[in-house]
């Protein structure tokens, strides 16, 4: 396995601290995502929409389309 390094500490990294954080659209709109920190200095070196909770998400909301 070949190990990155952090971009603020430049310690090699072998595993990340992972993170949820709320991601807004304009202020509004919400979603849950995941974010990606440096082990030793806690820089966050990556944001995404949780796959979990979007796919959780998707699900419940054909389910209530589909309950009208």
């Amino acid at each position: 396995m070949v190990a990155g390094k952090c971009s603020k500490c430049d310690t090699f990294i072998s595993y990340v601290n992972i993170g949820t954080i709320t991601g807004k659209v304009n202020g509004k709109d919400t979603w849950n995502c995941i974010s990606y920190s440096c082990p030793s200095c806690n820089t966050i070196l990556n944001i995404q929409i949780d796959p979990v909770a979007l796919k959780g998400d998707t699900i419940e909301g054909v389910i209530k389309r589909l309950n009208r």
